[in-house]
């Protein structure tokens, strides 16, 4: 569960079905991850929630 990808793909999901309250932590823990690409992209995706 502290995998950044893991982390990034699941906050889609939850997006996708309209639970971005859910989604949010997950995100600013995957910018805090050791993945540059997952982090940059968990950024971009909680820019646009």
């Amino acid at each position: 569960p502290d995998d950044p990808e893991g982390l990034v793909y699941y906050a889609e999901l939850l997006i996708d079905r309209r639970k971005k309250k859910e989604a949010k932590p997950l995100l600013e823990k995957a910018i805090m991850g050791d993945e540059p690409f997952y982090s940059k992209l968990a950024k971009e995706m909680l820019e646009d929630l």
